[in-house]
C-alpha cells in the first residue's frame, strides 16, 4: 500500500476558502480517501472521485485560518487536508504523477482576494516518522454537536479512523489547557460548558496521538430553538386575539 497526504501550505497567508483537484493515472488502484478534520472543520465538498483518476475537494475556514485554528497556530506549517491510499507499491517511486488542477485558494482579508503564496502539496508518508506506509496516526473522520431542545444541553459525537486494528481511546477537555482537565470518555460526551472550545486527544495502543480542537455551534442552535418557541407563542397569542374579536 502507498499512502499520500494532500496538504495546504498557507505560506503565512490567512486562507479562507480553498478548492482543487488531485489527478492521478487511471491505472492506479485507489483503495480509500480519508478526510482530515484535524485542520478542516467545514468541507464544501469532501474529497471524492468525480471522474476516473480525479479527486475533487473544497472547503473553508470561517474567519480565516487564524480564527478557525487559533492565533497560536503557525501559518508557515502545512495542514493535512486528506489522505489517499493506492494498492500499488510502484506508485511510491512516481510521486510526480500526482498533480493538482483547478486550484483555487482565497484569503480572508481582503475578502475574495486570490492567495499569492499559499498552495497545495502532496507527499508520501515518511516511514521513519510515527506513521508508516501501512499505518498512520488516528484521524478524526467526523464530529457533530447535538443540542437537546428540552434541557439545552449539548452532546458531542465523533467518528475516529484508526487503521492499526488496535483499540483507540478518546479524551475530552473543556476550557483549554489552563482550566480544563482531560477526561477519558466512551462513545460521546455531554458538554458542561457552551462557551469554550472542546479539545479531543485520540490515542491508539501503539502511542500514535492526534489532538483536535473543536468549536461548537451551541449558541446559534440555542438561539434558533428559543426564537422558534417565542414565535410559536406570539402566533398563538395573535390567534387568541382574532378569535375574541370575531366574538
Amino acid at each position: 500500500m502507498s499512502v499520500y497526504s494532500v496538504s495546504l501550505s498557507p505560506g503565512v497567508e490567512n486562507v479562507n476558502t480553498f478548492g482543487g483537484q488531485l489527478v492521478f493515472p487511471q491505472e492506479w488502484q485507489l483503495t480509500r480517501i480519508i478526510s482530515s478534520y484535524e485542520s478542516v472543520r467545514y468541507w464544501i465538498r469532501s474529497p471524492q472521485i468525480t471522474d476516473p483518476g480525479t479527486i475533487a475537494y473544497s472547503g473553508l475556514f470561517p474567519g480565516g485560518l487564524t480564527e478557525a485554528l487559533g492565533e497560536d497556530h503557525d501559518l508557515s506549517q502545512d495542514f493535512v487536508l486528506f489522505y489517499v491510499e493506492f494498492d500499488d507499491e510502484s506508485v511510491a517511486t512516481d510521486l510526480a504523477q500526482l498533480t493538482q488542477q483547478n486550484v483555487e485558494i482565497y484569503l480572508n482579508e481582503p475578502r475574495g482576494a486570490v492567495a499569492q503564496v499559499a498552495h497545495f502539496s502532496v507527499s508520501a508518508l515518511d516511514e521513519t516518522s510515527s506513521s508508516t506506509e501501512d499505518h498512520f496516526d488516528p484521524i478524526l473522520l467526523d464530529y457533530n454537536f447535538v443540542t437537546n431542545p428540552l434541557t439545552n444541553q449539548q452532546q458531542l459525537y465523533w467518528d475516529v479512523y484508526d487503521d492499526s486494528g488496535a483499540s483507540t481511546q478518546v479524551e475530552v477537555r473543556e476550557g483549554g489547557s489552563i482550566l480544563g482537565e482531560w477526561k477519558l470518555v466512551d462513545g460521546n460526551y455531554t458538554l458542561d460548558s457552551s462557551e469554550s472550545p472542546v479539545d479531543l486527544r485520540i490515542t491508539d495502543e501503539t502511542g500514535n496521538q492526534t489532538n483536535v480542537s473543536l468549536r461548537s455551534s451551541f449558541w446559534p442552535d440555542g438561539f434558533i430553538y428559543t426564537s422558534l418557541g417565542v414565535l410559536f407563542l406570539f402566533n398563538l397569542f395573535l390567534a387568541y386575539l382574532l378569535m375574541r374579536r370575531k366574538k
